[in-house]
């Protein structure tokens, strides 16, 4: 794993000067009674354990591209985690290709439960409608916890 969170600071930058302000404006609405749904886009990779320090079951974690092992490992027990279903795939990619994708990433991810399927970012007007479905179609029958 890089040094950098995802490009545009250094993970000191991040601990000192931009978490600390997310974390105040995260923790007044969870004072409300409110749960945060927080988008880490690209990578967040590095540095997962400062972002631990938001109080259990209060926030939602949406992932562009973070390693989703990584992540659960580190933050499954605290928070919910979302996303990671690359756009590109559902473009590029076939139906088999994102069943497959889906199907990986709910057996790490949502091992456990604390999981909500979703695209890493919006899917726009190019996704391929097939693959769009066989998401959906992924999450309905095999992301089921018991």
């Amino acid at each position: 794993m890089s040094k950098q969170r995802y490009g545009f600071m250094s993970n000191d930058h991040f601990k000192t000067f931009y978490w600390p302000t997310l974390r105040k404006v995260c923790q007044a609405f969870i004072n409300e009674g409110l749960v945060v749904r927080l988008f880490a886009e690209g990578g967040y990779n590095t540095g997962l354990e400062t972002v631990r320090d938001l109080p259990r079951g209060r926030v939602i974690w949406h992932f562009d591209y973070t390693d989703m092992t990584h992540a659960k490992e580190l933050l499954g027990d605290i928070a919910c985690l979302m996303g990671n279903v690359p756009v590109a795939l559902l473009y590029a990619g076939t139906p088999e290709q994102t069943t497959d994708y889906c199907r990986r990433l709910i057996d790490t991810a949502g091992k456990g439960g604390g999981f909500i399927l979703a695209t890493s970012a919006g899917v726009g007007a190019g996704g391929k409608t097939e693959n769009v479905r066989a998401m959906i179609k992924c999450g309905k029958e095999y992301c089921v916890y018991s």
